[in-house]
């Protein structure tokens, strides 16, 4: 079961100059929770933007895409495309050991229409992989999806110049939170971006789990649904 998992301000935007424009702690402890224990795929620029202290994520096999074969990325595992990078988190079994790279033939995302049997299996019975960016392996990774974790924040980033993809029609809203209108983060918005209104303040954000019709029954969306509501209910009462 392949799930993504983003941030987005205004606009769909995710970043700026190669970092995140805002700094949200319950948007990272959603991610802690959600990720936790996953294999999780990210870009080359993904993972070099993370703090070295934090590199490779821990509790997690973590996968690199990238064309470089000789790429040193260590306590991570290399893969040269998204669908490589797919192939080995599904497999789970190299993922996470430093240098390995999946070079078997991969084939490339599927319809939607074409795949719904192959989904449902999948939904039911693979163990849950993450695409956590950056932008252009969320746009590859958005058509063989089967979740979705979103936080949108309530505010404008001007000099974004990355972006979330648009999230496909066939998604389907698993679960929300709050179920209508915004929680309030303990950050507040940051420099050059404006909350909703143009005041500034703490930053408005939201919680939303979106599923493909095949992955609406499915124990891990179960779970993730779960992880969810107790965020959302300790964040509204701190």
């Amino acid at each position: 079961m392949i799930g993504s998992i983003w941030a987005q301000a205004h606009r769909r935007a995710i970043g700026a100059g190669g970092a995140l424009p805002w700094r949200v702690p319950e948007d990272m402890a959603l991610f802690r929770r959600m990720t936790r224990g996953c294999p999780v795929v990210m870009g080359r620029k993904t993972w070099e933007s993370l703090s070295p202290k934090y590199r490779p994520l821990p509790g997690r096999a973590n996968i690199v895409v990238t064309r470089n074969p000789d790429y040193e990325a260590p306590g991570a595992a290399l893969a040269a495309s998204w669908a490589q990078a797919r192939m080995l988190a599904e497999r789970g079994d190299d993922a996470g050991t430093p240098k390995t790279r999946a070079s078997a033939a991969a084939p490339g995302p599927a319809t939607h229409e074409a795949h719904a049997p192959a989904r449902r299996s999948r939904a039911q019975d693979a163990p849950l992989a993450w695409c956590i960016g950056g932008a252009q392996l969320y746009a590859q990774a958005i058509a063989d999806a089967d979740l979705l974790c979103v936080t949108d924040l309530d505010i404008e980033v001007p000099q974004a110049d990355a972006f979330a993809p648009e999230i496909p029609d066939c998604f389907e809203i698993a679960a929300a939170l709050p179920g209508r209108g915004w929680l309030a983060s303990a950050s507040q918005a940051p420099a050059g971006s404006a909350a909703s209104g143009g005041e500034a303040g703490p930053v408005a954000y939201r919680f939303t789990l979106y599923a493909r019709p095949e992955a609406l029954e499915s124990p891990a969306l179960a779970r993730l649904a779960q992880l969810l509501d107790s965020r959302g209910q300790a964040a509204a009462t701190s």
